[in-house]
């Protein structure tokens, strides 16, 4: 029984007694197939189906008549197997007689009709009861079911399910010339429909009626059924609403009879499902049975369910195939049939005949089944496992492929974009491959298992002829997967995928000539770029020559991929990688690498022949062996498909075809944007083409990967990647790219050295490699070719590099240094030229950068320690930032600056140590200050001293900046202010040059500011350049000075006729106090100064204390003193804060001196000062000032640790102990004067004030005895007494007149009552008295204040401003006593009956003089 082919059509079966066929088939023609049809099932969801593709076959009578009319054309089907004569008949193509099958015992094995139909001529009803009746009953009686007959029968005939319909064609009335529908044709169809209609609700109407249209033959006469003039309108549409009612009859028909065969299926398949555990349960009865469901589902168009059939039953069968090999049953055949031939025919050096009966050679394509019985071999249970999957497979792919078309067709119709190129589902497309790819990998395990049952057989072979079965069963596998993923690609090609354009596809192989003469060995890097093609033979074939180059090109130029087709491009370059994969292990059997982290590179390289391990004497004799022997040799036996043995004409050939594979699958990853497979296949390429010995073309691409990978954490890759391109560069003589990755390359091998068990694959891939035993002092050697410096990471090649935490000072010159370890990680030694390591610190550090070098150290493999130096001084904390070592012409570079050093704040950074740079004793240093001087009439200025100590400076230059805005150094008005050197006047801006310095010498410079705004505190930089007998020095530090000044004086005056008194009040501007030495305000040719006691002794001035001192002005000679001369206060002081640090820093400096500690003198009293000036307090300053004493803090051990790591080694311990230790002996420290605190000066001028007139004025009251007192009430009488004089006014003199003024009394009204004129004009001459009477009447007793007296000058009878005149009034603060106004007072105090007070007062009376109390009863 022949398998019959898949079929995507429903079979309609008619019978035809008239031949009446050929006058409706093309008008059946116009409607088919079936459109939109719906069916509805109890168990599966409603299915829609657009296009049902209908079959039309005659039954056996009909096909054997005369009139052997079969199908019509229309379908639009390509599987529609009849065609049209020349006349326009359709005839069968088979010219045999069809026989009538016979059911199968196992349903589905047989392609049944879904519906019957009898094509009834009947002229009118004498013609119907007569024949047609009896006609029409026979043939229902012989072809319907039993079920639909009204008796009950085997549910097996379910599965060939069908309905029955029967089609009345009226043919036209030539004699009555009559048009359709005619009384006589509607009677005929009135009594078919009440005889062969049920009268059951549901059953379905089975009779229809149309007429023909097509012209017909009568005695000659052509006649047209179709009437002409008005009558045609109506006769045309009539006629469409029959056929319309003729095809929806047929649909609802076919999809009844479907839905009966899908109900029965379902119900068998459930039932021999439930019988898997019994015995004698059969999966292959099994299988056929659903896959009866699957063809049925695929027959009406249903491609989803189907395809879920058939993924179904292969998910049942590997879970067969598992029970089976689990129970080591024979459920399937052991070995295919097949496979064995063609492995036999390989092992004996034959070719097979590709017209072998019952062979199905492996070279054809696996999703051709029409070339086996597969479905004989299922009934049979004589099928294989690779025959069973191979047939499953190739229908799901053939059911895929066909639900691609119409999902591509549909996407197409609702698509808007008129760019869509595609006519099937990209998604759909890519799932093919997706499985292809897995099917592939199971496939080849079940072939190799399936050879070597073939082989288990004889077990007696020999190893030549093991080793020629294994490169048979290899070959066999690999040939067989390059043809299949090439069948897949062919049937899953997309023309909006970019190698689909390049390529075409060729069924068969012609073999072709060697290219360009190569026959083999030969190895060519051009034959890849040559144009003529060697492999246009082979399946695969590409249109133009390619290169990674043009490929690479296109992409960036290719627009993007359309939605949905990213995914087919990436799975059909997995498919192309398979068969590129298999075709690469076929050339491996010749020696053809491409395998690249193992390739050898050097192809220059001495190849070495393959010998037998083997002794001659163990080969068995022979013709077998023999021939065994020879075929194990040959790397082809097994190689079936014609098309791989053309690419393997010669090496040049078969690494040309390989590089297309790999340009195709390129092509499709990088649209895809499969960025990852992309480079691998870049790697490979490259790999291809160093061995073939262009390291021009291959050297780019490698040197892109090795970033690519080392971004991705691939490190294997990197280093066989990096490995290549190294060996390229060296051969292509390229030193400036040959240099850095040869040290990568070292980086590598050094990497895998310290690292052994977390990468052993690394090392063993780089000591593999041409350049495992690369060194860094070949390298150096290299780099002498450079034009310029290479610089490379320090951190690679030197490890655990660390800064010493103290300082080594130099005994003999201001020279200093610090300790830097690291260990070498690369083998040997070598001599580092140079070291260099930079220091970075606070952005408020002298140096933002601090320099230390080193030259011509030899290093060794291991820890190293170098001293570097400097001769830059800039005192402060610094951590390191980066180093250099210098090899050659080649720079190691580390920088260590991390994301903390942003701001440059070094308290932020926790994980840095930080390297105190400090001065020893013996170098010279530079110190600022305010100038102890102050002159307030004169710019500031600022003192830097020099101490040259143990330098005997030759020449020097002082650089000074400025480093607060708004201040302004006057460098050009410098002065020398102590000291034996000189100034150059060779003076820049900024820069002063002073003449040679001896030793142990102080030279101090003054260098006057300005400033913009009053600023409390201001910062200088100064750099000092020195040069010390041949040698030169940097001195540089910032100074931050208090610019306010420490203390603030206000004066009050106060005129006298005779004398002016000043009052001068001494403060603090901060919360320091100060002590003020000594104050003088000289006298001078104009004025006598006077004080009511002397100021030698000092005194301290507290911030809420301040100072008063009072002098006394009197003129010498009036008529000669100018108003306008100045005075000069001077006052002498030192500021308690600076004699608490020089007195504390000076006794340690002293007790320093006998100590073994006297280097670290400096460092130390450093610290002292920042402990004290942290630790004192606006209260500690206070008690301090008033005890006159200094009280040193408990010794604390975190202030002074930073401080000690800074000091050397050795002597850190005994310092901590001389610490604590000289904390308790000093715990108390007297102030003193002269304890090295500096005592400054400032010279206040003092202006004499102006007063143009100044008046004397008092009040004489008569004077009473002590024993009268004034009473309230009682006149007073004074007399104002005015006087003026103009000896303070700055005015001239010589004109003397008298003057108007204005005086006013002023009192409380509560206290006096003024009697007469309170306010009075008046004219005087200067020192001439002016008396005016007034009368005072007290208002209250008590000590009352005499009135006030203003007095201001007038013009013209007006007052004039009160500022031209100030009044000395002499009676200020004088107080008369006044007591009440009354005499007595009687009182009576009232008392109870027992003689105590009550508490009442009662007056009496009143008399004057005298006070009378009564006492109550």
């Amino acid at each position: 029984m022949g398998t019959p082919a898949p079929t995507g059509k429903v079979k309609v079966e008619y019978s035809d007694p008239s031949g009446l066929f050929q006058l409706i088939a093309s008008e059946l023609h116009l409607h088919l197939p079936l459109r939109n049809l719906n069916w509805t099932s109890s168990s599966r969801p409603t299915r829609s189906i657009d296009s049902l593709y209908v079959d039309l076959v005659p039954d056996v009578k009909s096909a054997s008549g005369s009139n052997p009319k079969r199908a019509i054309p229309g379908n639009g089907n390509p599987d529609t197997p009849s065609s049209p004569t020349p006349s326009g008949e359709f005839k069968r193509q088979d010219s045999q007689e069809p026989k009538r099958e016979r059911r199968h015992q196992i349903p589905g094995l047989r392609r049944t009709p879904y519906l019957r139909v009898f094509l009834l001529r009947c002229d009118d009803t004498d013609t119907y009861k007569a024949t047609a009746r009896r006609n029409v009953r026979e043939w229902i009686k012989s072809n319907s079911m039993a079920s639909q007959g009204g008796s009950s029968s085997n549910n097996q005939d379910n599965h060939d399910a069908f309905e029955y319909m029967i089609i009345h064609i009226v043919l036209p009335d030539i004699q009555s010339g009559a048009t359709w529908p005619t009384k006589a044709s509607a009677n005929v169809l009135e009594k078919l429909k009440s005889d062969f209609n049920s009268s059951s609700r549901n059953s379905p109407d089975r009779v229809v009626q149309i007429p023909t249209m097509k012209h017909l033959q009568v005695q000659g006469v052509t006649v047209n059924p179709v009437p002409t003039g008005a009558a045609k309108d109506v006769f045309l549409q009539d006629s469409n609403r029959a056929w319309d009612d003729l095809i929806a009859k047929m649909k609802l028909l076919i999809l009844s009879s479907f839905d009966t065969r899908v109900k029965q299926y379902e119900e068998d398949i459930k039932e021999k499902g439930m019988q898997r555990n019994l015995p004698g349960w059969n999966f292959c009865t099994f299988f056929v049975l659903k896959e009866g469901l699957a063809r049925g589902f695929e027959s009406v168009g249903l491609v989803d369910d189907a395809l879920v059939g058939y993924d179904e039953l292969a998910v049942e069968l590997l879970s067969v195939i598992r029970e089976d090999s689990a129970k080591q049953s024979k459920l399937f055949r052991e070995h295919t049939q097949d496979l064995l031939i063609e492995a036999e025919a390989a092992l004996q050096g034959r070719e097979l005949s590709s017209n072998r009966p019952n062979h199905r050679r492996l070279s054809t394509s696996f999703l051709s089944i029409d070339d086996k019985p597969y479905r004989e071999l299922i009934l049979a249970n004589n099928i294989s496992v690779f025959d069973f999957r191979t047939y499953i497979f190739a229908r799901q792919i053939h059911l895929m492929l066909r639900l691609a078309s119409l999902s591509g067709k549909a996407l197409k119709a609702n698509s808007s974009s008129s760019d869509l190129t595609t006519s099937r589902d990209p998604v759909i497309l890519a799932d093919i491959c997706w499985r292809a790819k897995e099917f592939f990998s199971d496939m080849a395990r079940v072939i190799r298992q399936d050879l070597k049952a073939c082989f288990k057989a004889e077990s007696n072979a020999s190893a030549a002829e093991l080793k020629a079965r294994f490169t048979v069963t290899e070959s066999l596998i690999t040939s067989w997967m390059y043809k299949g993923a090439l069948d897949v690609l062919n049937e899953t090609r997309d023309l909006s995928l970019p190698d689909v354009a390049v390529t075409e596809i060729s069924e068969s192989s012609h073999p072709l000539a060697p290219v360009n003469g190569h026959e083999g060995g030969g190895v060519d890097a051009n034959i890849l770029q040559s144009p003529n093609r060697a492999l246009s033979s082979a399946p695969l074939r590409c249109k133009d020559t390619l290169s990674l180059e043009s490929v690479r090109a296109q992409a960036g130029e290719r627009a993007p991929l359309p939605a949905g087709t990213s995914s087919l491009a990436a799975e059909r370059a997995e498919l192309y990688l398979i068969a590129r994969r298999a075709f690469a292990s076929i050339g491996g059997r010749q020696g053809w690498k491409t395998a690249w982290p193992t390739a050898d590179y050097d192809m220059e390289k001495e190849r070495l022949d393959e010998i037998s391990l083997n002794d001659a004497s163990e080969v068995e004799e022979g013709e077998d062996a023999t021939n065994s022997a020879q075929i194990s040799n040959s790397p082809m036996a097994g190689v079936l498909d014609s098309s791989i043995r053309t690419a393997m004409t010669n090496e040049g050939a078969f690494y040309r075809h390989w590089e297309e594979l790999s340009l195709l699958a390129f092509m499709l990853l990088e649209a895809a944007k499969v960025q990852k497979s992309v480079y691998f296949i870049t790697a490979d390429i490259a790999a291809v083409r160093v061995r073939l010995g262009d390291y021009a073309y291959a050297a780019p691409f490698l040197r892109e990967l090795g970033p690519r990978y080392a971004a991705d954490r691939w490190h294997n890759l990197e280093a066989a990647v990096l490995d290549m391109y190294v060996f390229c560069l060296k051969r292509l003589n390229k030193p400036e790219e040959f240099i850095p990755a040869a040290l990568q390359m070292m980086v590598k091998i050094i990497k895998a050295q310290k690292s052994p068990s977390k990468i052993t694959s690394t090392t063993s891939r780089i000591e593999s490699t041409p350049f495992s035993n690369i060194n860094l002092e070949s390298i150096v050697e290299s780099s002498k070719a450079l034009s310029k410096p290479v610089q490379v990471s320090l951190d690679d090649f030197f490890s655990d590099l660390k800064l010493g935490d103290c300082l080594w000072h130099s005994k003999d010159s201001d020279e200093y240094g610090v300790d830097l370890t690291f260990i070498s990680e690369s083998l040997g030694s070598f001599r580092i030229n140079h070291i260099a390591i930079k220091l970075i610190g606070n952005s408020h550090s002298p140096a933002k950068e601090m320099m230390f070098s080193s030259d011509s150290y030899d290093c060794r493999h291991g820890a190293n320690t170098v001293r570097v130096v400097s001769k830059v001084m800039a005192p402060d904390r610094y951590v390191l930032d980066s180093v250099v070592f210098t090899i050659g012409k080649i720079k190691f570079y580390s920088t260590y600056r991390g994301a903390s050093f942003v701001d440059r704040n070094l308290d932020t950074i926790t994980n840095k140590v930080q390297l105190l740079i400090w001065p020893s004793p013996r170098a010279c240093i530079v110190e600022a200050s305010m100038y102890e001087v102050i002159q307030l009439s004169q710019p500031r200025a600022i003192v830097f001293t020099i101490s040259s100590r143990e330098n005997d400076i030759v020449k020097a230059k002082l650089v000074v900046k400025s480093g607060t805005a708004g201040l302004r150094l006057q460098i050009y008005d410098a002065e020398m202010v102590g000291g034996e050197s000189e100034l150059n006047n060779a003076q820049t801006p900024s820069t002063i040059l002073l003449d040679g310095i001896p030793k142990h010498t102080t030279v101090r410079v003054k260098i006057p500011y300005r400033v913009e705004a009053d600023l409390k505190e201001i910062t200088i930089r100064s750099e000092l350049t020195y040069d010390v007998e041949g040698d030169s020095f940097i001195y540089a530090t910032n100074h931050r000075l208090m610019a306010q000044l420490p203390l603030g004086v206000n004066v009050q005056d106060i005129f006298k006729k005779d004398a002016l008194f000043s009052k001068f009040a001494i403060s603090t501007s901060n919360h320091i106090p100060i002590r003020v030495l000594r104050s003088k305000l000289a006298a001078n040719e104009f004025y006598d100064i006077s004080t009511p006691y002397l100021y030698d002794d000092s005194m301290t001035v507290f911030a809420k204390q301040p100072a008063s001192l009072v002098y006394r002005i009197t003129k010498k000679n009036i008529a000669s003193t100018p108003i306008k001369k100045r005075l000069s206060l001077e006052i002498e002081y030192q500021c308690l804060d600076e004699q608490i640090l020089a007195t504390a820093s000076q006794q340690m400096g002293r007790d320093l001196i006998e100590t073994p500690f006297h280097d670290c003198s400096t460092l130390l009293q450093t610290t002292l000062k920042e402990v004290l000036r942290d630790y004192t307090q606006e209260q500690d300053l206070g008690d301090i000032g008033l005890l006159n004493e200094i009280r040193l803090p408990v010794y604390s051990a975190p202030a002074w640790e930073c401080i000690l790591t800074a000091a050397p080694m050795e002597t850190r311990e005994e310092l901590s102990i001389w610490l604590k230790d000289w904390y308790q002996k000093n715990n108390t420290m007297l102030i003193k004067s002269d304890g090295g605190a500096v005592i400054r000066r400032i010279e206040i001028p003092v202006e004499i004030p102006s007063l143009p007139i100044l008046h004397t004025a008092s009040i004489a009251i008569d004077k009473r005895p002590s024993s009268r007192l004034y009473t309230v009430g009682e006149m007073i009488v004074g007399e104002l007494q005015i006087s003026h004089t103009r000896d303070w006014s700055s005015a001239d003199q010589q004109e003397q007149k008298a003057l108007s003024f204005v005086y006013e009394l002023e009192t409380s009204a509560e206290s006096w009552l003024i009697a007469g004129q309170r306010r009075g004009y008046f004219s005087a001459h200067e020192d001439e008295i002016k008396t005016f009477p007034i009368l005072l009447l007290p208002l209250r007793a008590g000590k009352l204040m005499l009135p006030i007296v203003e007095i201001r000058s007038a013009k013209d009878g007006e007052e004039g401003e009160k500022g031209a005149c100030e009044t000395d009034y002499q009676d200020l603060g004088t107080a008369i006593e006044v007591a009440p106004g009354v005499t007595g007072v009687t009182l009576d105090v009232l008392t109870s009956s027992s003689g105590t007070l009550t508490g009442e007062v009662k007056v009496l009376g009143v008399e004057r003089g005298r006070i009378d109390v009564a006492h109550g009863e």
